[in-house]
């Protein structure tokens, strides 16, 4: 699913910044990268995209924790 991001994002667009691929690289949530793929085809601009992608990834503007953002981070260990 996230290659169908980034190709779409490269269709739409032509050049990805590699930030930008890197970023959605690390996503592993099916139901967000889902998302984003919508947005990838329907966002007018490539900074369009990348503002949606990183309001999603603030946890803190969100009200979202890192969890349900669906992005990889260093291991938590709940007691």
């Amino acid at each position: 699913m996230r290659e169908s991001v980034i190709d779409a994002l490269e269709i739409r667009f032509e050049n990805v910044p590699s930030e930008l691929v890197n970023k959605i690289s690390q996503i592993q949530d099916t139901s967000l990268l889902k998302n984003l793929h919508r947005q990838a085809i329907t966002l007018d601009s490539i900074s369009d995209f990348q503002g949606y992608l990183n309001q999603l990834i603030k946890p803190e503007n969100s009200g979202l924790s890192p969890k349900q953002t669906g992005f990889l981070k260093k291991p938590v260990f709940c007691v």
